[in-house]
């Protein structure tokens, strides 16, 4: 409390924004269980908008017209998924691929036990392999590698240069 008393933030502010429990708003208190960088209900909303038609009906019926409707998505998913020769989807890679170009700014420094330093702009990042841990957080938070462990793959011998 000193530090942010001697830093000049209002304690007021500081005062409201505890009162609204930012564990429910702010990323840097969200769990990275997860794994899920947005805070909006969207596949809900994607879900009620799938089953519009089924909700007009009794619940029976409409539970039967929505096992349907999965069963046939289910089908034409697994069709498209056997079709990719890919190692990521293309959102995934596209995010990898800036990773690759943020990963030219950083220093890498290695530690013990799969663990490095990764410095940037001044700023040093802890990120432990072994667990799949970085201390920006973006890694637990979304499961997707963040530029610094990008870094590290594509400067040492773990994966081989591999991003996966």
């Amino acid at each position: 409390m000193e530090g942010i008393q001697q830093s000049g933030v209002d304690m007021s502010l500081l005062k409201d924004f505890l009162d609204n429990e930012p564990e429910t708003f702010c990323r840097a208190f969200m769990s990275h269980v997860p794994r899920c960088d947005s805070v909006e209900s969207n596949i809900c909303e994607t879900f009620n908008g799938y089953i519009l038609e089924e909700r007009e009906d009794g619940i029976i019926d409409m539970l039967e017209g929505i096992r349907k409707k999965l069963m046939v998505r289910f089908v034409d998913k697994n069709k498209q998924i056997a079709r990719v020769q890919r190692a990521f989807c293309p959102r995934i890679e596209k995010r990898l691929m800036v990773g690759v170009e943020m990963a030219k700014m950083c220093t890498v420094n290695p530690a013990l036990n799969d663990k490095f330093e990764v410095v940037v702009d001044r700023k040093g990042f802890v990120v432990d392999m072994e667990e799949h841990s970085c201390t920006c957080g973006y890694w637990g938070l979304t499961g997707i590698p963040c530029h610094h462990v990008v870094c590290i793959r594509l400067v040492s011998e773990i994966g081989g240069g591999c991003i996966c």
